[in-house]
């Protein structure tokens, strides 16, 4: 009698570790979804950050003749590289980084130049925006 109670104890003390590890299994893996997701909206933060930034620059310039001014790009979005497209058919500021992309648009088309991470420099002169890097 007294084994079979030993037995029966070694089994559900086996049941209940089972059922532990698989509630720390589950809540592993919600938290690395959750650290996932956010380190996603943290870099589509900053991506947005600097479309915003060009095309606000863009939207600035275009409505004071004579306007300059210097600004600066991040190098790197959290350790990648990315390029910036403005696309002045489109109004619209895009940028490339890591198979992914941001849009921003603005209310001029009237640019010329182009837009590189680091330092800028952006004017109007005579109605024509000029991006120098």
């Amino acid at each position: 009698m007294l084994t079979s109670q030993k037995g029966e104890v070694a089994v559900e003390l086996l049941v209940f570790v089972g059922i532990m590890l698989m509630i720390l299994v589950f809540f592993i893996a919600l938290i690395g979804t959750r650290i996932i997701e956010t380190n996603e909206s943290r870099l589509l933060t900053k991506a947005r950050n600097i479309v915003d930034t060009i095309s606000n620059e863009i939207n600035i310039a275009s409505r004071i003749e004579g306007y300059y001014r210097e600004f600066y790009l991040p190098e790197r979005i959290d350790g990648d590289t990315y390029s910036i497209i403005i696309h002045e058919e489109l109004r619209t500021v895009e940028i490339l980084w890591d198979g992914k992309n941001m849009l921003s648009s603005f209310a001029t088309g009237n640019i010329t130049g182009s837009v590189k991470a680091g330092k800028n420099t952006i004017k109007n002169e005579g109605g024509v925006i000029k991006f120098e890097s």
